[in-house]
């Protein structure tokens, strides 16, 4: 049988005769007749096909269907649809067929004409597949969508978010354009859109919008152009920002005024990381550093901070971040770049700066405040010193002389007494002791007024003995080693250096509530060390500075008067250390082992 099957119907425009398949096939879809291009399609040779049925080629899962297309051409006269067949090598082939029933030889026949759309049907299954996909994002979307014409901006479909932001229902948008519902503050807003959008597409561009109510809002808006409907269309989506844009307003008014507070104020703001790189630090900071703004940003806190300090406030940044309770303010000495040693106070708080935890400090400096403090307290050291003496002078020469005279006369008293008054002689007797302890106490006043003579023994032996007083009268034990024959440079050195002893016991026993203490005099290599040391509650040294009196800063102020480094630690609980060094040049003497200073009722042996 040739190619040329008589009797089909004429080939639509639209179907290509030399791609048609062609064949014949009786009521139970034997093949009677194919072409060779629906053969070649078919991947067999036209002899084979014709050895098969038609049910034999169809796709397992459409034999169900075959069935009924016989009984369909058989009713009707004719049939059409699609029909997957398996080629040889078993490969799926859609077929569009149109087929006609006839008769030849007084037997029905069916003559059908089909084409290979394959690769239509897989695309417009991809295509279906795709608006699905596309519909269910579009509608189920948070964000606001919506699909409106380009040439007028008439709204074909808009999503649930897009009517719960716009306050509008669904049939009050969908039919009308932007512009009837005055969506865009003005018309020129749209004509600028679409000369945009036309060039390039729309992306998170800030944007108002008026909703139902009247209202402007601020969305992020983001548009491009798609074909829907046979119609050139814009798909929008935007995302109200409104209360972010207020915020960040807001935000921008406080950072700005934020900004000309640091910047213009007189004291130092500075914020740094735990690991004490600066993050944030304000003009004054670089006056009294004298570092410039880049030096700074390439150094840490701890490149400013004086030696004598760097440890007090690595520790306390360090508790502050592990969340313990450390005061927020004290005061600390910083060197700037030209090796000057400045004061600050200082408060420090931890803070979140740029999503991370950061301290905020804050500085003022006071170096003039504590050097006019010093004046000051030179001047009433030194008019303290003198009264002393004056008054140590008056006690020692008149008064406790005019009491020995007493004591004297009240033992001839008593050795005039007859016999028989012993009541009298008895009451005498507690008289003349009376009188004598106070004249004790009067030398013993005298001497802490003004310990000359006891300092021009040595002034090792003098703190000894100071220690040993303090003992008796606080029921403190004292530790003291030291040298006892150790001569300083001159007077003024050792009174000097006694009165910060005296000082700095006292301080044990109005603040410590220790019940023991440790005093130390030593020299190494040309340096003096003096050290006054207690176990008890511990105080924030540097805090404690500024309110001290004639305590910690007088004991500051007598070591600047000769020259000599101070240093005062403390901390909760460990008690409180002041050490003080001074250089000097002294001949080695022999050193005197410690010695125990009993308190009233406490002997202890070191």
């Amino acid at each position: 049988m040739n190619d040329s099957l008589t009797g089909l119907p004429p080939a639509d425009d639209d179907w290509t005769v030399e791609t048609d398949l062609r064949c014949i096939h009786d009521l139970e879809g034997r093949l009677l007749s194919v072409s060779g291009a629906a053969a070649q399609a078919l991947g067999f040779k036209r002899d084979e096909l014709l050895s098969l049925s038609m049910y034999d080629l169809v796709a397992p899962e459409f034999r169900s269907q075959f069935q009924l297309y016989l009984d369909t051409i058989q009713k009707d006269g004719r049939a059409e649809g699609l029909l997957a067949l398996q080629t040889s090598a078993g490969e799926r082939r859609v077929w569009e067929y149109r087929n006609l029933l006839s008769e030849k030889g007084g037997a029905p026949i069916v003559y059908g004409a089909a084409r290979d759309v394959t690769e239509h049907v897989a695309s417009r299954r991809a295509l279906r597949a795709s608006e699905d996909r596309f519909a269910a994002a579009f509608y189920s979307s948070p964000v606001a969508m919506a699909i409106s014409t380009l040439a007028e901006g008439r709204y074909v479909e808009v999503n649930d978010a897009f009517l719960r932001l716009m306050g509008y229902a669904h049939d009050e948008v969908c039919g009308h354009t932007s512009l009837e519902l005055s969506v865009w503050p003005s018309p020129d807003d749209r004509v600028a859109m679409v000369t945009t959008i036309q060039r390039q597409k729309i992306r998170d561009q800030q944007s108002q919008f008026r909703t139902k109510s009247g209202s402007l809002i601020t969305t992020l808006y983001s548009a491009g152009l798609i074909t829907f409907d046979r119609q050139l269309c814009v798909l929008s989506a935007f995302a109200d920002i409104t209360v972010q844009k207020a915020a960040e307003h807001a935000l921008g008014e406080s950072e700005a005024k934020f900004r000309f507070l640091v910047e213009t104020t007189q004291f130092g703001i500075l914020i740094y990381s735990e690991d004490g790189a600066f993050c944030y630090f304000n003009p004054p900071v670089e006056d009294f550093t004298r570092y410039s703004a880049d030096e700074l940003s390439s150094m840490r806190i701890w490149d400013i901070i004086h030696p004598d300090f760097r440890d007090l406030v690595r520790a306390r940044a360090q508790a502050r971040w592990r969340g313990e309770n450390v005061p927020s303010r004290y005061e600390l000495k910083i060197i700037t770049k030209d090796g000057e040693a400045r004061w600050l106070d200082v408060t420090a708080k931890i803070i979140e700066f740029e999503g991370k935890p950061a301290f905020l400090g804050t500085a003022f400096d006071i170096t003039e405040r504590e050097k006019a403090g010093f004046d000051v307290q030179s001047s009433l050291l030194l008019g303290q010193e003198t009264e002393r003496k004056r008054i140590a002078r008056e006690l020692h020469d008149d008064i406790s002389q005019r009491l020995t005279l007493m004591g004297f006369a009240l033992n001839e008293v008593m050795q005039l007494l007859p016999a028989a008054s012993q009541a009298l002689e008895d009451k005498l007797t507690t008289l003349r002791e009376d009188v004598n302890s106070i004249a004790r106490d009067i030398y013993r006043i005298s001497h802490n007024l003004h310990p000359s003579a006891m300092i021009d023994i040595g002034l090792g032996s003098a703190l000894r003995s100071l220690c040993r007083e303090f003992a008796d009268q606080t029921h403190i034990a004292v530790h003291f080693t030291g040298d006892v024959s150790f001569a300083p440079p001159s007077r003024e050195v050792a009174m000097a250096l006694y009165r910060i002893t005296q000082e700095g016991l006292a301080n044990v026993a109005k603040h410590s509530g220790s019940r023991e203490a440790r005093v130390a005099l030593v020299e190494r290599s040309g340096t003096l060390y003096l050290t006054i040391a207690d176990t008890g509650v511990g105080f924030e040294a540097q805090q404690r500075q500024a309110t001290a009196g004639l305590g910690l800063l007088g004991i500051r102020e007598r070591a600047r008067l000769i020259g000599a480094d101070v240093q005062i630690t403390s901390a909760s609980l460990k008690g409180t250390t002041i050490e003080l060094r001074l250089p000097v040049e002294v001949v080695p003497a022999d050193q005197v082992g410690p010695v125990t200073l009993p308190a009233m009722r406490r002997v202890t042996d070191t």
